[in-house]
Parts: C-alpha cells; sequence; structure tokens
C-alpha cells in the first residue's frame, strides 16, 4: 500500500490536488478521477463525496471512514480495499468489482450494486436499505455467473440477521487463525453461490483452543446446517490438527481447511458424516 505522501503525489500527477499534503481530512468532493490508476492509495477518512471514480482501479487501497456518498464508481475494481465503516450512501456502484473487499459497518443506503461482484467480500454490519440491486455477477474460471433479483429481494436476502455460528478448534490463537476463519468462510461461500458467511472474530480460550465467531446471512444454512458446521466440521478440523503440528503459518493449512468444509458442508441437514470421510480428505 502507498503511503499518505506518496497518495497526495499522485492525486498531484493526477492534477486532482496541488501544493503540500494536509495535515487534516482530505477534502477531494467532485474529484474527477475516471479511470484513474490509484492501487494501494491510502485514502483513509477522505472526503471523496460526489467524485467521479468510475472505472478507476482502487485494488488493495485503504477508504476505511472515507466519505463516498452520492460518489460514481460505475465499473470501479475494488479488489481487497478496505471500506470498514466508509459511506457510500448512494453511490452508485454498478458493475463495480468488490471481490475479498472489507464492507464491515459500511453504508450502502440507496447505493446501487446492479451488476457488483461481491465474492469473498465480508459484509458483517453492512447496511443495505433500500438499495438498487438487478442482480449481482459471481467471477469463475473463464466465465461469469448473473444472479438476478427482484426488487427487494437482494436486500432481504444479505441484511444480517444477527444469526452468530462459532468453531472451538483446538489450536492456539495466532495470526494464522485469521486465515483459517477467512478460508473455511470462503470455501462455504462457494459451494453455497453467495456470502452465506463472513468471520466475527477470534477468541482465545486457552493457550491451545480457539473460538472462531462467524455471521450467518442465510436463514437456510442457519436453520439446517449450522448443527453440521458446528460439530462435523469442528470434529474434522481437530482431528486434522491433532495429527498436525499447528505452526503459526499463513499457507500451511489453507487447502486443508478447505478440502474440509467443502467435504463436510454439502451434507444435507446436520447429519453425523462417517470420519473415515472427513478424515480422508484432510489427509490428502
Amino acid at each position: 500500500m502507498m503511503t499518505r505522501e506518496q497518495t497526495w503525489a499522485r492525486l498531484v500527477h493526477l492534477a486532482i490536488v496541488a501544493g503540500e499534503m494536509p495535515k487534516k481530512r482530505w477534502n477531494l468532493s467532485g474529484a474527477k478521477l475516471r479511470g484513474a490508476n490509484l492501487i494501494g492509495a491510502n485514502l483513509i477518512a477522505a472526503n471523496l463525496s460526489d467524485a467521479n471514480l468510475s472505472g478507476a482501479d482502487l485494488s488493495d487501497a485503504d477508504l476505511s471512514g472515507a466519505n463516498l456518498i452520492g460518489a460514481n464508481l460505475i465499473a470501479a475494481k475494488l479488489t481487497i480495499v478496505d471500506l470498514f465503516a466508509a459511506d457510500l450512501s448512494g453511490a452508485d456502484l454498478t458493475d463495480a468489482t468488490l471481490t475479498s473487499s472489507i464492507l464491515i459497518k459500511t453504508d450502502l443506503t440507496k447505493a446501487n450494486l446492479s451488476g457488483a461482484c461481491i465474492d469473498n467480500a465480508n459484509i458483517s454490519e453492512w447496511v443495505i436499505k433500500d438499495v438498487t440491486c438487478s442482480h449481482i455477477v459471481q467471477a469463475k474460471p473463464g466465465k461469469q455467473i448473473r444472479i438476478g433479483f427482484e426488487p427487494l429481494e437482494f436486500e432481504k436476502k444479505y441484511t444480517q440477521i444477527g444469526k452468530i455460528a462459532e468453531l472451538i478448534l483446538n489450536i492456539p490463537l495466532s495470526e494464522s487463525t485469521g486465515f483459517i476463519a477467512t478460508a473455511i468462510a470462503q470455501s462455504i461461500n462457494h459451494i453455497k453461490k453467495s456470502p452465506v458467511l463472513s468471520w466475527k472474530g477470534v477468541e482465545a480460550l486457552s493457550d491451545g483452543d480457539t473460538k472462531i465467531t462467524f455471521y450467518v446471512f442465510d436463514s437456510d444454512f442457519y436453520q439446517h446446517q449450522k448443527e453440521t458446521f458446528e460439530t462435523v466440521l469442528k470434529k474434522a478440523l481437530n482431528d486434522y490438527f491433532r495429527n498436525n503440528a499447528f505452526e503459526d503459518t499463513r499457507d500451511q493449512y489453507l487447502d486443508p481447511v478447505r478440502d474440509a468444509t467443502g467435504q463436510v458442508i454439502t451434507i444435507k441437514k446436520a447429519m453425523p458424516v462417517p470420519p473415515s470421510r472427513s478424515l480422508n480428505v484432510l489427509k490428502k
């Protein structure tokens, strides 16, 4: 990610601002940034209300706490962007790419999300009141899948319903725990073809036990597969970690975690699964 100074220099180069970087909140209201390259920009708490960012590339940027009220973000690239607590009320996100973005507590009231891609986005506590969304797009290798919605259907489906699921794993709390939680949520969302889960947080219960808490956005999953998630998947993962010494690494466990999650979560309702099936998958 760019530093604040580098981001300001980029804006100067684009003739959006001039002079020395202000110490206070940046006022970029109404800025014309159509198609701009702002990859990795540090725009924390910036005022970008009514800015034209259509087609701009903001991948990996930090826009947490930013004011994007009424902003034009049509076809903008917002992959892995931090929009924590940002205000996008009335923003136009038609055909925007929000893959793996952080939309925690993001206010999207009356925004237009038609054609947007929200694959693997963290939508915990987002606000989507009165949004417009005729469809979203899921990106698959070599193709895109269009998922259509009737009026108000998107809001009804994706508004947080306040339901929680938990996994207690026999591993110490570490940096890797967040990556494991992400892998679990991504796997389930991929299988279900919609954001069903996003992880809420992790908590050390002891030196060797960690609780991962997930938001559940899908009522059918909550009613029919939560028990499987909290019991069968928990056992499968704990069996794996019991036989494979846990180390604080980011990548070592992601594939087996995804494999186990994919195996378990396809089981209908909360039916038991023979241990050998889960263990065979985990030991690949």
